[in-house]
């Protein structure tokens, strides 16, 4: 398996993102900035609408799961094999 520059920043990106909501969660406003805007990111980067799933840590408590590696993950798994 070949990963190609677009795929590794998009699982660098996550890891990053995830990384700083889970940080920055406990600081009010920045866990929910990167919730809404690290998923946008992500989507136009891969143009995968499976992106914008990141959203769903919006849910409060839900920013301690790594949704946007999963997502990037599973990105770059179909990219790599097909659906």
């Amino acid at each position: 398996m070949q990963l190609n520059i677009k795929n590794i920043i998009l699982l660098i990106l996550a890891l990053i993102l995830d990384t700083i909501d889970y940080v920055g969660g406990f600081i009010p406003g920045i866990g929910d900035f990167i919730d809404i805007i690290g998923p946008i990111i992500l989507y136009f980067i891969s143009k995968d609408p499976y992106m914008l799933g990141g959203l769903f840590e919006l849910i409060p408590l839900a920013d301690f799961l790594p949704t946007n590696i999963a997502l990037a993950a599973y990105h770059v798994y179909r990219e790599e094999y097909g659906d």
